[in-house]
């Protein structure tokens, strides 16, 4: 058997906010990059890190944006929220937050997946287990088993 191992040239870095950056994802076509961080969630051009806009929140733990682009999805010490997002097809890369949508109020949620639709939403919370919330019809279900993560998804 065989490995291999693929070097990887570090082209861009960027200063986090708060302590830590947690987690990252980027939109479906690639255009925007989200951060999660400890002073909040920030998006970002990947091609040269100018930040496009910042949602100011305590522990921001998961993010990841809808595969339709409309939404980011964040997970942490506040709850999972949902939050539209406006494109300015007018501006290149200029975007407007909608109204925040709350998905779970209880804090403490570690980690957030969305399944490849963007249908269902799974969350892991330490002490109460997994839950999986139908994003569609807002369906939430209990989940007292472990849930796995896969790389595809944030």
């Amino acid at each position: 058997m065989t490995s291999q191992f693929f070097l990887c040239k570090r082209v861009k870095r960027w200063k986090a906010h708060g302590n830590a950056v947690t987690l990252v994802g980027f939109n479906h076509d690639g255009a925007w990059l989200a951060s999660a961080e400890d002073g909040g969630v920030r998006i970002l051009d990947p091609l040269n890190l100018t930040e496009i806009g910042l949602l100011p929140m305590n522990h921001v733990l998961t993010v990841g944006f809808t595969p339709d682009g409309k939404s980011l999805i964040t997970s942490g010490w506040k709850g999972v929220h949902r939050w539209p997002i406006n494109r300015d097809t007018s501006a290149t890369n200029q975007w407007r937050m909608g109204t925040l949508e709350v998905i779970l109020p209880q804090a403490g949620f570690e980690r957030a997946c969305l399944s490849q639709d963007g249908r269902l939403l799974a969350v892991a919370h330490p002490s109460q287990g997994g839950r999986i919330v139908d994003l569609a019809k807002r369906n939430l279900h209990h989940l007292h088993v472990q849930i796995n993560f896969s790389p595809k998804n944030f």
